[in-house]
């Protein structure tokens, strides 16, 4: 096993897509024992169950920012700011 897991389940989108998302991570010490990190707890599906899978973490562009929100980072950052001089109030 990897040195770290991210623990994922599935979820359904309001229009019916099924979707991972994640929800923790594994890890396995020295001595072989894994252990289980929830962030959250999965969902139960329509018949009562509760699953989740294993999958090695992707790398990240950026920390902290995930999915869309990194593809218009650039886009969101917004106007560069106008520099003022001295004690001037913009308004």
């Amino acid at each position: 096993m990897n040195a770290r897991m991210d623990i994922k389940t599935w979820r359904k989108s309001r229009n019916g897509k099924a979707y991972a998302i994640r929800i923790g991570s594994t890890w396995t010490n020295d001595k072989g024992v894994t252990y289980l990190e929830f962030d959250a707890l999965p969902l139960s599906d329509e018949q009562g169950r509760v699953s989740c899978f294993l999958e090695e973490p992707r790398e990240r562009a950026e920390p902290g920012v995930q999915g869309f929100a990194r593809q218009m980072a650039p886009e969101r950052a917004g106007p560069k700011p106008i520099p003022l001089g001295g004690d001037e109030i913009p308004f």
